[in-house]
């Protein structure tokens, strides 16, 4: 069984759940027919499966449904699929479910239609991610969109499009993958080997974004990193010292992490991923 709750921004590890957190979207192979099935898990300990994805008829492939998430507006699990991007109703199960928009729509052929990672604007009606090559995250009040594909671009939620200018980078900032926001004009971005936290400062017309690395400079990944409430400081795991070990610095810069606990080898494993 999958689910994409490693994915490094708030929107997606929260779509994986629906409103009260009583489910959780995932995906398994383990269906009799064969397959990739979709459905949810109700979070009560007892990791009971239940599947929405349709049984097939006929001589026909087996499902081929991923990559599942909940809609934040309507509460239908969505995925892909060879016919397209589709949804489903949990509570009316699989007779429920429907292609919302088909391959042949999304520039690709029927049978080679590309699971990409999605998710919603807060809203729930933009799924972002389609194949656009963009990544996108929305401060904490949903009034503001950094969009990062090849630059950086900021705007208002859900009007950030190629028409929305490059924002300026500060001199030696380095390529890195937006996280999420920590206050409504601060987010944190980690490059692609994960050695580095960067905090990302956005100017107040939105047209420049100062970087600030807040690790010295290893070759050791971390994970699992967040935020406090106040964005003032991050807590991450990391096997700096050879045993996984869970870290608190502070946002500001220029000081060195402190060591909080050792977690051991099972916790200190890298859940994080970058595309």
């Amino acid at each position: 069984m999958d689910c994409l709750a490693s994915i490094p921004t708030g929107q997606v590890l929260r779509q994986q759940f629906n409103r009260d957190f009583t489910r959780m979207a995932a995906s398994t192979i383990g269906m009799p027919e064969g397959g990739v099935h979709i459905g949810y898990v109700n979070n009560d300990m007892t990791g009971i499966f239940t599947n929405l994805t349709p049984s097939s008829s006929g001589y026909t492939d087996p499902p081929n449904q991923n990559v599942p998430v909940f809609n934040p507006a309507t509460g239908r699990i969505w995925f892909t699929s060879p016919a397209g991007t589709g949804s489903v109703d949990p509570d009316l199960g699989s007779g429920s479910s429907k292609i919302e928009s088909p391959a042949s729509s999304q520039g690709t052929e029927s049978g080679n239609q590309h699971a990409e990672i999605f998710y919603f604007t807060p809203d729930g009606k933009l799924p972002i991610g389609l194949g656009t090559g963009a990544y996108n995250i929305y401060s904490l009040d949903g009034k503001t969109e950094v969009d990062y594909s090849i630059n950086y671009r900021v705007g208002d939620e859900g009007k950030v499009d190629n028409s929305t200018p490059l924002v300026e980078l500060s001199a030696g900032a380095e390529t890195c993958w937006p996280k999420w926001f920590m206050t409504s004009s601060t987010f944190l971005c980690l490059p692609t080997d994960r050695t580095q936290i960067f905090k990302m400062t956005i100017s107040a017309d939105r047209r420049r974004i100062v970087q600030t690395a807040l690790l010295p400079r290893t070759r050791q990944p971390v994970s699992d990193v967040v935020a406090n409430p106040d964005g003032t400081e991050v807590a991450f795991v990391s096997s700096v010292t050879g045993t996984p070990a869970l870290y608190t610095v502070s946002t500001a810069g220029g000081s060195s992490p402190e060591k909080v606990a050792d977690l051991g080898t099972e916790a200190g494993r890298p859940i994080d991923w970058i595309p």
